[in-house]
């Protein structure tokens, strides 16, 4: 709940806190209860709850902090550490469940993404996605990934938790830099004034998103 508080561009009282977590407000009251020598929180449920001191954003958000490529799962209720993940070579920049809880992804700088066993911390899969991923989720029925810049698919049985030492992926969108691609290879390469800030996948539709403001679809065959 702190990681809340660190990247809100504005404060937020308890109770659109717990709107925006989707959290009763008496769970956002008892997780608050040990943070009062990092947060004000006022009595007044409505009043903006801020951090003691700016300065603790700035340290937690400083970059040169960020360089560990190992990530953690940790158990929310007591704090302790349940499993390490080692493998990538750069910073995480992104991690997602699947929807069964079992299997975990992570995106890093090293311009993979990797699915891991949740309990064991045995990698079970290795994408080379040739860009940098920025955020990442799991497709509602677990069969791929939506990372920022188009989609991955997944095997079934990955998310059954066993391991995949050759995957053969299906064909999908995925947007790496200059060239718009399936999984195995490029289809469209984009001119420099054609490079977009943002990207959306949907089936074979690709929406690209523009610092100007403009946005253009295209629908592609695979």
């Amino acid at each position: 709940m702190l990681g809340s508080f660190v990247v809100l561009l504005s404060p937020l009282s308890l109770e659109s806190l717990s709107k925006l977590l989707f959290i009763p407000k008496a769970g956002v009251n008892r997780a608050l209860k040990d943070l009062h020598a990092i947060l004000s929180i006022p009595k007044d449920p409505t009043g903006p709850i801020r951090l003691q001191h700016p300065s603790f954003r700035d340290f937690l958000l400083d970059k040169r902090r960020c360089k560990d490529s190992d990530f953690k799962l940790w158990d929310a209720e007591s704090g302790a550490v349940q499993q390490t993940f080692s493998g990538h070579l750069g910073p995480i920049r992104a991690v997602a469940f699947s929807p069964d809880g079992r299997t975990l992804a992570s995106a890093s700088d090293d311009r993979t993404v990797k699915l891991w066993d949740a309990r064991s911390g045995v990698v079970l899969q290795t994408l080379d996605v040739g860009a940098i991923v920025e955020s990442l989720c799991c497709s509602s029925d677990g069969t791929s990934l939506q990372p920022d810049r188009g989609s991955l698919p997944t095997l079934s049985s990955v998310l059954e938790g066993t391991t995949v030492t050759s995957p053969q992926l299906l064909p999908s969108i995925f947007v790496k830099e200059q060239w718009v691609s399936g999984h195995t290879e490029r289809i469209l390469w984009l001119p420099p004034e054609y490079r977009p800030s943002g990207v959306a996948v949907h089936n074979g539709i690709v929406a690209f998103g523009y610092t100007s403001g403009r946005v253009i679809a295209i629908e592609l065959a695979l």
